[in-house]
Formats: structure tokens, C-alpha cells, sequence
């Protein structure tokens, strides 16, 4: 079973998630339920979960925090993210600290249950069935092996250098080349981890990945890819070299054309294709041409499929922060299994990607206006129809907007929240009406859009500290327009509901 960790440090929002996905159904369970980020931190770190939910803002310890700190101790645990704010930078950051998805409140049942179906998935993918059926790791542990010495000596084999190196072999020649090329380059072992998929242990002082590129050109069969490990002299738990090895064949994904590829941990590189990925970004004339060059910018500056990732997730995240895409068609990170079977290559994701932005492209250019100024087209409409009920949504499709991102548009430019904006318009409105006229705060609060009187009162106290007879007598002479509501007056998702 994949032991699942939940943390929010509202205890009420954890309970309500564990009971909001059927674990079973995806081979799973809840293990750890907790409210307190830094115990968080420490129990998952003992108990080593497979799958973390976590919030993102929790107080002084962030969900960000917590991934960071768990990475740093080298557990190789799923994280999905659960944020009240679809951020940019939120998104990026936890995608550099390994998060598989990025999940916004309110958190939706059948969002979970499809992020717990896919995290089961890939799980099942970077764990395969190893020896006697069992999952690799669990049938080293079962049998108390925790290096490579001690896994040749489960099968009484002598150790003759003091490094190792793993090699991952899959194809539908695998077994062929296991004997041909792997086996006699060192002295070794294998096991059985699919039906076309070998890890071969080398007992060896040198890197082998050349010399198994060169047994490789001479072999007749083609249906075969091996990735190696790095060499490792110290000796460490034998699933590490095989988790390198395994991410090393993804190496298939950037060259199709070669049969070795070595494990690489490159992440400034990475970053210069972030940078350069977002600097194309910024004019639509050069994104089109970066994805057009994407396949062989790769192989020239021997990129690997870490890298292919952070482009796929970043087009993902940034068109949907642009309000390019909404509701079902927003895209969805992926990871590195996932991306592999979606696309054969590199090439092909370039060509996706390529198609799917000039389609987006296009649907900017009908939109007919720069999204500046369809947002103060928004804005004037909000202005002239405030006292009539309002819907983040409703208003973010006829302007042709993702109703997530015209919700930012509003912070980032006026400061303030789609909700808090409407309500200060209808405030102002009613302090005027309240002065100027001798209408009964009934009809005051009806004309600004608010049928409900109590409501209405109720805002308008949390607005301006008086009550609407209050502030009518002259007791008080409190603004509006640079006030700002209680942060418990605010709704936490504006989207689904009038204002």
C-alpha cells in the first residue's frame, strides 16, 4: 500500500481531505494526519511516507518549508501542493522541490481522486516488480540488504574493486544485451525487474557507460536502451544507483539515436533553460521559434529529460497564469514518468507545444484586445453594473480571461481582492445615498446591490466600524474607499459565487 502524509495547519481541513478520496481504490492509505508543520516535518522525515499532501501557507513554516526540509534529508516521497492561491511563484518554487502536482483550494473530490490516481500510477511505474514479484526496495529490505556489498554477498558473490555502477537494460532485446554487453564488463549481477527490464549491479573502479556505448554499436539488435548509474566508490543502498540508473534511461527521450545514456545531475543547467524559456515567453513572436528549436537545442547542449520537465511544466503553468486556458483545459503538471509516456521524444513535445501556443495564440488575437486592456474594459464594466449580482466567472468569460487570474489581476493591480473591490463600490455608493437622500437603509441597501439588509448592515459596520443609522446621524465620518475588510469578511474562493 502507498502510504499517504496529510498536512494543513487547519486540523479541520485535514480531516476533511482524508475523507475526501477513496485510498483504497488506489492503493493507498492515510498514515499521518497533522496541523503542526515543524511535527510535520519530523514524522515524515521517521515514518517516510510515499505521497505528501501539503498546504502551502501554514504560518512561519511553509508547505515549501516542509519540502524543502524533507528533500534535504533524501526522502524520495511524492509531493502534491495545496495552495488558496493560484501563484506563479508558489508554483515554480514547488516545482523545483520535486512537487508532482500544484492542486487549489477549495480542493475538489474528483481533483483529488484524479491526482491519487495518477500519483498511484507513477509510483507503480518507479517501483517496479522486482525478484519473486515483489517491489524491488521491498524485496531488498526483506532480506536486509542496505548496500551492494551486502547484495553480493546474498548471492555469494566476492567483491574484487570498491565501486559500483547500475545499469538499467529495457527493450524487447534486453535480454540479449544484458548478456552480450553488460554482463562481461565487470563482475556483476542482475535482476529481474519487468518483462523486458534488467538492473545489472557492476563491481567496478571505472565508469563503464562508454565502454557498453561501444559493445553497444557492434550489436546487431536494435531494440534495446541501457542507462547507467553514476560510479560510486563509497558504497551506498543499491536503490539509489538503481533509481540513477533508471532516471538515466529517460536519456532516450532527448536521443532517440543512441543506445547508452549516463546519469547527470545538472541543475544550473537547468536553470539557463528556465531563464531562456521565460525570456521567450515574453513576446509571443519568440516563443513559436524557441519550441521550434527545442529538439536540437537539447542534443547540442546535451540536456536530459530533467530539463524537458521544467520546460513541459513551465509552458503548463505559465499560459494557465496568463488566463490563456480554464475550468478542464487548464493544464496539468506532470512528472518525468508521465511526460515519457506522453511523448516519445523531445521532438514531439516541441511540436505539441508549438500547436497547442499558436492555438492559444489565436485565441488571444479574437479576444481582439491586449489583456490590459480587456481588464480595464472589466473594471469599467464592474463599475457600472456593481449594484446587479456579480460572478468572478461569468465576468472572466465574457472577457475572455481564466476566472483564477483576472482574481490576481484585481490584487496585483488595484490591491485588493474581486470581492473587496465590489464591496467597496457598493459602500461607497451607500454612503452617499445615506447622506444625501432620506431613504430607509432597506431601499439604500437594495439599490447597491445588496438584498438583505442584515447583510448589508453587517458589511457595512465591518467597513466603516458604524452602523448605516450611525454613520447617517453624523456620529462618524469613516472612508471606504481606503479601508480594507477584516481578512474573515472574505470569502476563500470568489469564483463560484456573487458578490
Amino acid at each position: 500500500m502507498l502510504r499517504v502524509a496529510i498536512v494543513d495547519d487547519e486540523p479541520w481541513i485535514v480531516k476533511g481531505i482524508s475523507r475526501s478520496c477513496d485510498w483504497a481504490s488506489h492503493g493507498a492509505e492515510v498514515c499521518l494526519q497533522l496541523s503542526d508543520p515543524e511535527e510535520a516535518i519530523r514524522r515524515i522525515i521517521s515514518e517516510r511516507p510515499d505521497i505528501v499532501l501539503t498546504d502551502v501557507n501554514m504560518g512561519a513554516v511553509s508547505g515549501l518549508d516542509l519540502m524543502a526540509r524533507v528533500r534535504a534529508a533524501g526522502l524520495p516521497c511524492a509531493f502534491a501542493v495545496i495552495s488558496g492561491y493560484d501563484e506563479f511563484a508558489y508554483a515554480q518554487r514547488a516545482m523545483e522541490l520535486g512537487a508532482a502536482h500544484y492542486l487549489l483550494k477549495p480542493l475538489k473530490r474528483e481533483e483529488l481522486d484524479a491526482v491519487m490516481g495518477r500519483l498511484a500510477l507513477t509510483l507503480g511505474r518507479a517501483r517496479p516488480p522486482g525478484t519473486e514479484d515483489d517491489d524491488l526496495e521491498d524485496w531488498l529490505g526483506a532480506r536486509n540488504i542496505t548496500s551492494h556489498e551486502s547484495l553480493f554477498g546474498h548471492f555469494h558473490r566476492n567483491m574484487t574493486h570498491a565501486g559500483w555502477q547500475a545499469a538499467v537494460v529495457d527493450g524487447t532485446d534486453a535480454a540479449r544485451v544484458r548478456e552480450t554487453v553488460l554482463l562481461p564488463l565487470a563482475p556483476s549481477l542482475y535482476l529481474t525487474i519487468g518483462v523486458r527490464r534488467f538492473i545489472v549491479f557492476l563491481n567496478t573502479d571505472s565508469d563503464l557507460a562508454e565502454q557498453a556505448a561501444r559493445k553497444a554499436e557492434a550489436q546487431t539488435a536494435t531494440g534495446f536502451s541501457i542507462g547507467f548509474s553514476a560510479l560510486r566508490h563509497a558504497d551506498c543502498h543499491p536503490a539509489e544507483t538503481w533509481q540513477e540508473a533508471d532516471a538515466a534511461l529517460c536519456g532516450q527521450f532527448i536521443r532517440p539515436d543512441l543506445h547508452v545514456h549516463s546519469w547527470k545531475n545538472q541543475p544550473e543547467k537547468m536553470r539557463g533553460v528556465l531563464d531562456r524559456f521565460l525570456q521567450a515567453f515574453e513576446k509571443p513572436a519568440t516563443i513559436l521559434p524557441f519550441l521550434d528549436r527545442i529538439g536540437p537545442y537539447a542534443r547540442e547542449n546535451r540536456y536530459g529529460i530533467g530539463d524537458a520537465l521544467w520546460i513541459y511544466n513551465l509552458f503548463c503553468i505559465t499560459w494557465n497564469h496568463a488566463g490563456s486556458v480554464d475550468g478542464e483545459d487548464r493544464f496539468s503538471v506532470v512528472t518525468q514518468q508521465e511526460l515519457c509516456a506522453m511523448f516519445r521524444t523531445v521532438d514531439e513535445m516541441g511540436g505539441y507545444l508549438r500547436e497547442v501556443t499558436v492555438g492559444l495564440l489565436h485565441r488571444h488575437s479574437r479576444a481582439g484586445m491586449h489583456p490590459d486592456t480587456r481588464f480595464e474594459a472589466l473594471l469599467r464594466h464592474v463599475e457600472a453594473h456593481y449594484a446587479e449580482p456579480l460572478y468572478l466567472s461569468d465576468l472572466a468569460a465574457a472577457f475572455h480571461y481564466n476566472a483564477t487570474y483576472v482574481s490576481d489581476l484585481f490584487r496585483k493591480h488595484l490591491n485588493r481582492g474581486f470581492t473587496e473591490h465590489v464591496t467597496m463600490l457598493r459602500l461607497n455608493h451607500a454612503k452617499g445615498l445615506l447622506l444625501e437622500t432620506d431613504l430607509p437603509v432597506t431601499e439604500v441597501a437594495a439599490q447597491c446591490g445588496y438584498p438583505d439588509a442584515c447583510h448589508f448592515s453587517r458589511q457595512f459596520r465591518k467597513m466603516t466600524g458604524l452602523s448605516p443609522r450611525t454613520f447617517r446621524s453624523g456620529e462618524g465620518s469613516a472612508g471606504i474607499g481606503d479601508a480594507s475588510p477584516p481578512v474573515d469578511s472574505m470569502p476563500s474562493s470568489e469564483e463560484g459565487r456573487s458578490v
